[in-house]
């Protein structure tokens, strides 16, 4: 037997053994991972036998059918890049598509193994990066006639090079109209390097440029789905950050399959044997796994989303479903046992340019309750554009206690007109339905008050808001958390198991999302601008985060990995009375990375 093979060998008396004999060096031994059936690290569910198939790795490999599964896990070893590979032997019965999963830094990738070839050595299963800790689960395939082998799994350091990681700044215009000069900005960091290389494809126009920003008018018309890498000083390319580009006319319909790059999960999804799955194939996922379908919209506007999902007995008849648009969060429920194969319509919900909105399929059930997820549809509804609110005055700001207040605010509706309005106080509720109004029988405290109309589509706008101070002296500070009415995000925003965060919580994301935090002061002047986040050892080291002030909008970027759960100063900035000013923090990076959200003080 080759050396190399034992010395990694998840058997500690013969690693011991060897380790003194050879005279190996104790680092090398927490370099690749070769985890043998049977071995510290494997687990197993079903009835998994000993087969007498040829070529095994070690002593022997075991065999199952009809859904059991063998998991190979490793930890506690160095961070970087693995080639992944799998030994299993030889046997006629053996089935040619068999599920598997691979849970990785980045989350859970499904792959399918053919295991009628490859028998009695190693075969790739591709490369992936783990941060220290990682596993491969085999689901056996279902069938009398066929068998699933489990044997050895070999976890093999490519690289422990820590990858960099590509930000797109800005594309702009988007859209643009054809021949138009749109320009691309972006950047690369690398925690243990420098980035010497970048790289921007079109998924029409192929590759764009090798530099960190460029301009061009050569664009295709289309929906182009941009990405951006960068490789550092070890040659090690980054995971692409993405962005969609509209050239030319808008188009009315775009649909977001299961296996396209603008999808994320957690958890681990296996493909489906369902019948009728739009594209190559659907997926499934229980145990509180989760699977995202991220939608850049190339215009603002209503969209009918509609989602498709295949058909199976154990499919949940009330599947959770959450759709974020501008408006915030609903959550519906939807019946998987039936309407298979067809798009189904999940209603009309508001998007805006530039604005990232998503879909989020929750697989909260354990088993034997299964959760599809498949392919999601967003439809453009042409003749209803969102109208706009827009707060004209509120005074006196501050005011005394019992003091009249007059509001006034107005709506625009390009296409139509404004038939309804509503003004909200974060302290006393709902104000009026009027366009302007007064009170004197406001609470005392800080408000934060919003404004919205509504056309006669009967879509509301996105609100307008304003900080009002009613009685006592006028507050030296203001602290905005997140759960407050004050902020507004994009994307996907999960609650954090970070400790110590300011008030009940923090929330965490990644991939292009946003957080903001707004602040409309009551007097003129400068302010010292704070941020409180909670630590986890995935937080960035280099979180951007853009001040907009009387000034203009500054940039600053922050290390999440230290100094959680206490004030970190941003900086002192310039702020006018009755102008809104925010604070953003962007997550532009995708796993293993993750951003914290959670509280702006002023």
């Amino acid at each position: 037997m080759k050396i190399e093979n034992w010395i990694f060998k998840r058997r500690p008396v013969t690693a011991l053994v060897l380790c003194c004999v050879f005279g190996i060096i104790a680092s090398a031994a927490h370099s690749d991972v070769t985890i043998d059936n049977g071995d510290s690290g494997t687990s197993f569910t079903g009835i998994w036998e000993i087969s007498g198939g040829a070529g095994p790795y070690g002593a022997d490999s075991v065999w199952a059918r009809d859904g059991a599964t063998y998991t190979w896990a490793f930890d506690s070893e160095p961070a970087g890049t693995y080639e992944v590979l799998m030994w299993w032997s030889t046997w006629p019965s053996r089935a040619t598509a068999i599920n598997a999963a691979i849970t990785h830094a980045g989350g859970s990738d499904p792959l399918v193994i053919n295991q009628q070839n490859g028998g009695g050595q190693w075969n790739s299963l591709g490369e992936y990066y783990f941060e220290g800790a990682g596993s491969l689960t085999v689901t056996a395939a279902f069938g009398s006639t066929v068998s699933t082998c489990a044997d050895a799994v070999w976890f093999r350091l490519v690289s422990a090079n820590a990858p960099p990681t590509a930000h797109i700044t800005s594309i702009s215009p988007n859209p643009a109209i054809a021949g138009q000069v749109v320009t691309f900005e972006g950047y690369g960091e690398d925690t243990d390097g420098t980035v010497v290389a970048h790289n921007w494809a079109s998924s029409i126009d192929g590759h764009l440029s090798n530099a960190e920003s460029f301009a061009t008018g050569a664009l295709s018309e289309g929906t182009h789905e941009i990405t951006f890498e960068v490789q550092d000083d070890q040659g090690q390319w980054s995971q692409a950050a993405v962005s969609a580009l509209t050239i030319g006319a808008t188009p009315v319909e775009i649909i977001i399959d299961n296996r396209d790059s603008n999808t994320s999960k957690t958890g681990i999804w296996e493909v489906s044997g369902a019948p009728n799955a739009w594209g190559v194939d659907s997926v499934w996922s229980r145990n509180g796994a989760r699977f995202t379908w991220q939608f850049n919209p190339p215009r603002s506007g209503n969209y009918e989303v509609s989602m498709w999902w295949t058909t199976w007995p154990s499919r949940s008849t009330a599947a959770p479903v959450g759709i974020i648009d501008v408006n915030g969060t609903e959550i519906l429920y939807v019946n998987q046992q039936i309407n298979g194969g067809q798009w189904n319509s999940l209603g009309v919900y508001s998007f805006s340019a530039g604005v990232q909105g998503s879909v989020v399929l929750a697989a909260q059930g354990a088993s034997p309750t299964s959760y599809c997820a498949d392919a999601v549809k967003f439809t453009l509804i042409e003749g209803d554009k969102m109208p706009v609110a827009t707060i004209d005055s509120i005074t006196p700001n501050p005011a005394q206690t019992g003091q009249s207040i007059a509001f006034a605010g107005h709506g625009t509706d390009s296409d139509g007109s404004i038939v309804a309005y509503r003004w909200m106080s974060s302290i006393d509720g709902q104000l009026s339905t009027a366009a302007a109004f007064a009170s004197s029988a406001l609470s005392e405290g800080t408000h934060q008050i919003t404004f919205a109309v509504q056309d006669n589509a009967d879509q509301w706008s996105q609100p307008a808001s304003q900080t009002l101070v009613v009685g006592g002296a006028q507050p030296t500070q203001v602290i905005v958390d997140n759960r407050d009415a004050a902020t507004s995000w994009t994307g996907t925003w999960e609650l954090s198991g970070g400790p110590d965060p300011y008030g009940a919580d923090s929330v965490f994301s990644r991939d292009g999302a946003t957080f903001t935090w707004y602040f409309t002061p009551a007097q003129s002047g400068s302010y010292e601008v704070s941020m409180w986040w909670t630590q986890w050892p995935s937080r960035s080291t280099a979180a951007p985060v853009d001040i907009v002030h009387a000034g203009g909008t500054n940039r600053v970027l922050i290390n999440q990995q230290v100094s959680g759960g206490t004030w970190n100063l941003l900086g002192v900035y310039s702020f006018s009375a009755g102008v809104q000013a925010s604070v953003t923090i962007l997550a532009p990076n995708g796993a293993p990375t993750s951003y914290c959200a959670d509280a702006v003080k002023f």
